[in-house]
């Protein structure tokens, strides 16, 4: 089974591993749930710590695929807090178009959408995951502060309500205020000084660019998607997160793979998990946090799982991170599933 945190002083290495955007459904497809399977049992045989999973977990937020998904968490015992993290994408509240027809009518079927009944069914199967966090907002499962011995886990909800114009699709981001307000008082308060701080939310903060090697179909898609896809006011999130010293922030979201650098925050995407754009691959993170930094391997999945690169957060974690403190570091292979 996968250990438990150590509590105390990080004199070892506590790892995290970061998987995104499953977009499980048994039905529909089930090889999905082989390879989520395999990249559990490789967590397990590494002895992982912590679980993190940045949303859509399911294709169409049914709730045979939220049923499906708690049966894995089970069959591996990830069903506790201190394994296992769990965060909403827009898949588990709205779904997702299928067949073909879906997606004129798709709109249409999003404002049709009971949101708080949604919320209430992502929690329902996550619960137990939810255990011994701290609510900020009375009465709101997000935002959360998970403490685990020195890491401090803060879940947010960036999935916000359909609106006609600035959220037709439901896919499209905003953390609102309420959750901004007591993110804020959280994070300037100083009560986390002391802790390795990880921000889990599903959107995106990248931006979507073209480039020369793009087909014109590429290139309407990504005007497309830089509408329908994108995270509202995120400008303010990364100052805040910046003056608080948060160590990385973990998203999915957009379905390819790595890491970036904004205002000299880390930024992990997982977004590519089991479902990889046309120019990703299948992997997901391995965080190793110790006293001196963090470490980030990106792990490829395709022919066995595998550490393609380290990427070192070097220095202390109580200063702010500058664009100096990542290096990429040879490849490390690790053995296969």
């Amino acid at each position: 089974m996968i250990s438990r945190l150590y509590v105390g002083s990080m004199e070892k290495t506590f790892t995290i591993a970061h998987l995104s955007d499953l977009h499980l459904s048994p039905f529909f497809y089930p090889e999905r749930s082989l390879h989520f399977r395999s990249i559990l049992s490789y967590c397990e045989q590494r002895n992982v710590d912590h679980i993190i999973i940045t949303g859509d977990i399911t294709h169409l937020a049914k709730e045979n695929e939220f049923r499906h998904f708690r049966k894995i968490l089970k069959e591996f015992s990830l069903l506790d807090s201190q394994k296992m993290t769990v965060i909403n994408g827009n898949h588990d509240i709205f779904g997702g178009p299928y067949y073909a027809e879906d997606v004129l009518n798709f709109p249409s079927a999003c404002r049709a959408v009971d949101y708080g009944q949604k919320m209430d069914q992502f929690f329902q199967y996550t619960k137990e995951t939810f255990l011994s966090v701290r609510h900020l907002l009375k009465d709101n499962y997000f935002p959360f502060l998970k403490i685990i011995g020195d890491i401090a886990i803060v879940g947010i909800n960036s999935v916000p309500e359909w609106h006609a114009v600035k959220n037709p699709l439901g896919s499209n981001g905003k953390v609102n205020r309420d959750q901004f307000e007591n993110l804020k008082k959280l994070l300037k308060s100083g009560e986390l000084d002391q802790k390795t701080i990880v921000i889990a939310i599903h959107h995106h903060f990248a931006e979507f660019n073209e480039n020369s090697q793009m087909s014109s179909l590429e290139r309407m898609w990504t005007a497309i998607e830089s509408v329908t896809l994108k995270l509202r006011k995120k400008k303010r999130l990364i100052k805040l997160f910046s003056r608080a010293n948060v160590a990385a922030v973990l998203h999915g979201h957009v379905h390819c793979h790595g890491t970036y650098i904004k205002h000299g925050l880390t930024f992990a995407n997982a977004g590519a998990t089991i479902v990889p754009a046309k120019h990703s691959h299948q992997a997901f993170h391995l965080f190793s946090v110790r006293a001196g930094g963090v470490t980030i391997e990106n792990m490829m999945i395709s022919h066995g799982i595998r550490a393609h690169q380290k990427i070192n957060v070097v220095g202390s974690l109580r200063k702010r991170l500058a664009h100096g403190d990542i290096s990429i570091t040879s490849s490390v292979e690790t053995p296969n599933n």
